[in-house]
């Protein structure tokens, strides 16, 4: 039996902690993690990396969502000073875009031992859609990447956590796909490789010390609160729909967003 290993979730990456959204991490607290799990031997890689190294894996699989420029800007260079690497999964109709990597700066992250991967190709929400245009988001999606990138890709991370409707859900494979990552919270292990499905545990703006150190190390208590948080909204996702829930889940973090800096609590 494998032993249980954390993938974690970033988004944004801004320099300044005043500038960091609710799903954001700052430079500042990004460094200190970096150097948390650097002072305890845990190397931090791109989710095929550590799928790669097997049970001999020792690391955590760090991973971010939609390929904002901040990931380029401001934690490439944390990363390479931590000699450590991540995943990246990219939204094509977004690269270019004010606040999104460019094509250029994407082959330099994979360069430096990023992996590029798939984020769908306009990050809707799957469920809401017919079998043809989730084949044409899985697949013009890992299309442009690879012929942009020159590498394979061969994860999708799932925008907005939501899976196409199960009599679709094969296209996932049949579009190139051998891994699946979600917005479950949860450690992976055996069951999870057998699957090629993983969860992830987000790391936010407001992600403490000892939330952060339980992630990595699958520690009960903050996990077991944050997991019945999440389990509670997923009921409510179900009992509104993805289309109402995704608006009401913008509109909270809109208002999170919008709280004045000084009366934030700065992440680890």
């Amino acid at each position: 039996m494998t032993p249980h290993w954390a993938a974690l979730m970033y988004h944004a990456t801004p320099a300044r902690h005043e500038d960091a959204d609710y799903f954001a991490v700052p430079a500042p607290a990004l460094a200190r993690q970096l150097t948390w799990l650097r002072e305890r031997a845990i190397a931090g890689r791109s989710l095929e990396a550590v799928l790669d190294a097997g049970a001999e894996s020792h690391g955590v699989a760090i991973t971010f969502d939609d390929a904002h420029r901040s990931n380029y800007d401001v934690a490439f260079p944390l990363f390479a000073e931590a000699g450590m690497s991540a995943t990246i999964f990219v939204v094509p109709a977004w690269v270019g875009r004010t606040g999104y990597c460019t094509w250029s700066q994407l082959r330099e992250l994979q360069a430096g031992g990023w992996s590029i991967q798939s984020h769908t190709q306009t990050h809707p929400f799957l469920s809401t859609l017919d079998a043809a245009a989730v084949t044409r988001e899985l697949v013009d999606s890992r299309r442009e990447i690879e012929d942009n990138i020159g590498a394979p890709v061969v994860t999708l991370a799932l925008p907005n956590g939501d899976w196409p409707r199960r009599r679709f859900r094969h296209l996932l494979h049949d579009s190139g796909y051998r891994h699946i990552a979600t917005s479950r919270w949860h450690a992976n292990g055996d069951a999870e490789r057998r699957r090629g499905v993983f969860g992830r545990y987000t790391v936010r703006r407001g992600t403490m010390p000892e939330a952060f150190e339980s992630m990595v190390r699958q520690l009960p208590g903050t996990l077991s609160r944050e997991s019945l948080r999440l389990s509670t909204l997923s009921l409510v996702r179900s009992a509104l729909g993805v289309r109402r829930y995704g608006a009401l889940r913008r509109y909270l973090v809109e208002r999170r967003a919008a709280a004045p800096a000084a009366g934030m609590t700065p992440p680890p």
